[in-house]
């Protein structure tokens, strides 16, 4: 779990500086500029992740295109709603919130039907009942707090769908790469509507926003690479803690956002639940976490990887002791 801790403090670093770099950019770019900015570089990354795995899976059917459409018009709605939150609440209040997302995906595990345990259950009531708590006693922020709370209801919609179609339809580089393309072409049309449309995309593509490209570049890349040390729920709740943190210490540093000490002692509340509420995930799948997971990331072979996308019995959110054992078997890594 080491390897994955330093993974999500340095990606969810970089993500929390790319930001930064949003907010301080806010008057020279408009939401739609920054989210063709945004996928152009996701779209990208996800181009050069496909043709090293060259997962193509794909399989037609009338519900996808629904699906489908679906998903656009969230992840649309996502994007704007990420946007204002940064321009407008505290980050602070943005990463306390975020916790949120924990019992929204519970919600979306029981209609995937995954397995869901009441102690699992149990903690999500605690969390959320601390959130409530906090909110009342003033250290979170609740002034432009709607954006925040709808960024986390369009990021559950979103990974529903997306948990969905990429179990029973396509692979999750490909969707990747087929979101990313609709969301460009449609932040790109938005900017060819305008009449100076060669002076914004100029602005756009500036070098000064180089910085924000870097950082959020970074963050993906590190972020990247968690799956392959532990399960989602885990590393998801880790991601969250992490967010928080750096939510309140940055923006205090850049921004000077006030509470300081009362955000950081909600952060550590919270913190607690969440390792509490994934302690028995953690304990039971430490066989995960061997030297297959350190022989991927160092030789960083990329055979390996497709042979774990391909061996369909390797569920990594499900049976992880039974799973790790038989990696080591089916792979050998040494």
């Amino acid at each position: 779990m080491f390897e994955a801790l330093i993974l999500n403090w340095i990606g969810t670093l970089f993500w929390e500086k790319s930001a930064i770099e949003i907010k301080s950019i806010w008057n020279t770019l408009k939401v739609h500029e920054k989210i063709h900015i945004s996928n152009m570089f996701q779209m990208i990354i996800s181009l050069l992740i496909l043709s090293f795995t060259r997962n193509f899976k794909f399989i037609f059917d009338i519900r996808l295109v629904f699906l489908f459409l679906v998903l656009i018009i969230s992840s649309i709605l996502f994007n704007i709603f990420v946007i204002k939150a940064i321009e407008n609440a505290d980050r602070s209040t943005n990463g306390l919130l975020s916790i949120l997302a924990i019992p929204l995906l519970l919600v979306s595990d029981i209609f995937l039907k995954y397995d869901i345990t009441t102690y699992h259950i149990i903690w999500i009531i605690f969390i959320v009942t601390t959130l409530l708590t906090i909110s009342l006693r003033w250290t979170i922020n609740l002034k432009w707090a709607q954006f925040t709370l709808l960024t986390q209801v369009f990021a559950f919609i979103n990974i529903m769908i997306f948990k969905y179609i990429i179990t029973h339809y396509a692979s999750t580089e490909l969707l990747n790469i087929i979101t990313s393309l609709v969301l460009y072409i449609w932040s790109f049309a938005l900017i060819l509507r305008k009449s100076d449309r060669f002076e914004v995309l100029n602005k756009v593509y500036d070098r000064k926003y180089i910085k924000f490209w870097v950082f959020w570049w970074l963050g993906w890349a590190f972020n990247s690479m968690w799956f392959m040390f532990g399960p989602a729920s885990v590393i998801t709740a880790l991601k969250r803690i992490l967010s928080m943190f750096w939510g309140v210490v940055m923006w205090k540093i850049y921004f000077h956002e006030e509470r300081f000490f009362q955000k950081m002692a909600s952060v550590w509340v919270i913190a607690m639940w969440v390792v509490i509420m994934n302690f028995p995930v953690i304990v039971t799948n430490k066989a995960l976490l061997t030297s297959v997971n350190s022989a991927l990331l160092i030789k960083w072979d990329i055979k390996w990887y497709n042979q774990a996308l391909k061996e369909s019995n390797i569920d990594l959110n499900k049976n992880f002791r039974e799973n790790a054992a038989r990696a080591e078997q089916l792979y050998s890594i040494n």
